[in-house]
């Protein structure tokens, strides 16, 4: 078996109404490896934090009639999304804006026009504090390798579950699960696999798709009944 570091691109959100603004960032972020997405007001970037749920966020502090403190406080008053990093850019960098930015919640802020090398720094400097080890396993014919980690089952049925954890699995991964809520349905025995690529449920913690197998029916008829309450 090998055993390599996970590398994947980092998606980065802008949130900036300037469409030269936005083309000028693309070059800058996609050309340090990054992945981007845009958004041009407050509403835009909202449903694409929902959506995509980005490693880091550069806002605008003016958005036309706008301003990108709602996000901000969208942001932090999410438990789900709170703690992606925000980079606030704006042309009117006054003592009084600053303040309350930081106040609000926004990580950085930075003045346009915008220094290439410092917002590099900048957000290399937050996406390592934010940064959790991401491990990928390859096999080749070499035994398996355990791995074990706290995982949350959110929503289940007879045809399977759905695990948010903090590790990304891979399609047709097998697991072991040591749960008295699965036992006390009788379904530990049953052989689980992980069905499609997981999803980002936030920044670090994912979604995965888990199908059991070989459940009989009684099983299958004790979770088919279960009453949400």
């Amino acid at each position: 078996m090998q055993i390599s570091k996970a590398k994947s691109k980092k998606e980065i959100l802008v949130i900036d109404d300037d469409s030269d603004t936005q083309l000028w960032l693309k070059k800058i972020l996609e050309g340090a490896g990054y992945h981007c997405r845009f958004a041009a007001n407050v509403d835009e970037g909202i449903q694409q934090v929902k959506e995509h749920a980005s490693h880091l966020i550069i806002l605008d502090y003016r958005l036309e009639n706008e301003i990108g403190f709602e996000v901000v406080e969208f942001l932090r008053n999410s438990s789900h999304y709170k703690s992606i990093p925000i980079v606030m850019i704006s042309a009117s960098a006054n003592k009084k804006v600053v303040l309350n930015a930081f106040i609000i919640g926004a990580n950085e802020f930075l003045a346009k026009p915008l220094n290439p090398a410092l917002l590099l720094q900048t957000i290399k400097k937050h996406l390592k504090l934010n940064e959790l080890p991401s491990i990928k396993f390859e096999e080749d014919n070499a035994p398996s390798v355990q791995v074990k980690s706290i995982g949350d089952l959110i929503k289940i049925n007879e045809l399977g579950f759905i695990l948010q954890s903090s590790i990304k699995l891979a399609p047709k991964t097998k697991l072991i699960f040591t749960s008295q809520y699965l036992k006390t349905m009788g379904a530990s025995p049953c052989e689980t696999v992980t069905n499609d690529v997981a999803s980002v449920a936030k920044p670090g913690t994912y979604r995965n798709e888990v199908k059991f197998k070989g459940m009989d029916e009684a099983t299958a008829k004790r979770i088919r009944n279960i009453k949400i309450t």
